[in-house]
């Protein structure tokens, strides 16, 4: 529920409740309601006192606990960004490495499998590192397809980690020459 809409809701549940219990109170003593009673005028004050701290404190916790979530979400959406980033760095490191040495026979980017095999059978990537990048691939696939939420912020954050090792390792075989 937006905050306005929970603060006002709390505001109007305070005015109500204030005027019941000065409609009670007046009726407790004999008054009519037409002429309020001292008291009566004493509990509502009260009681609308009380019912606008919690309005504002609750909206206030409800903000706080709005921003964290807002928070845990742009860290996920920025990590998400980074490694798709990541990705087209790779594919293009192995690209221009693939061309480098004459191998490209069409301008076509490579696939993410193209690149996992070129990296494996020129022993630049080892098993671990082909694992890593098959993790990190599948928690990339599934926020190009729209699944950001289906990735566990851990997840993501190995994925970032195996993915920028492994841009590192195709950087460091392109400047190599292998």
């Amino acid at each position: 529920m937006r905050l306005g809409l929970r603060w006002a809701i709390w505001a109007a549940v305070a005015v109500v409740g204030t005027i019941a219990v000065a409609i009670a109170v007046n009726a407790a003593t004999g008054s009519s309601i037409d002429q309020w009673s001292q008291t009566a005028s004493i509990v509502s004050a009260v009681i609308a006192f009380v019912g606008l701290v919690v309005a504002t404190t609750s909206t206030f916790f409800a903000q706080r606990t709005t921003n964290a979530e807002d928070k845990a979400r742009l860290d996920q959406e920025q990590l998400a960004f980074r490694l798709i980033h990541t990705f087209a760095d790779i594919e293009k490191e192995v690209s221009l490495g693939y061309q480098q040495k004459g191998r490209a026979e069409s301008p076509r980017p490579l696939s993410l499998r193209e690149v996992r095999v070129i990296m494996a059978d020129a022993g630049i990537w080892d098993d671990q590192d082909q694992i890593g990048f098959d993790l990190a691939t599948r928690a990339r696939n599934a926020i190009v397809h729209g699944g950001l939420e289906e990735v566990e912020p851990l997840d993501l954050r190995y994925a970032n980690e195996k993915a920028e090792q492994l841009l590192k390792k195709a950087q460091q075989a392109r400047r190599r020459g292998d």
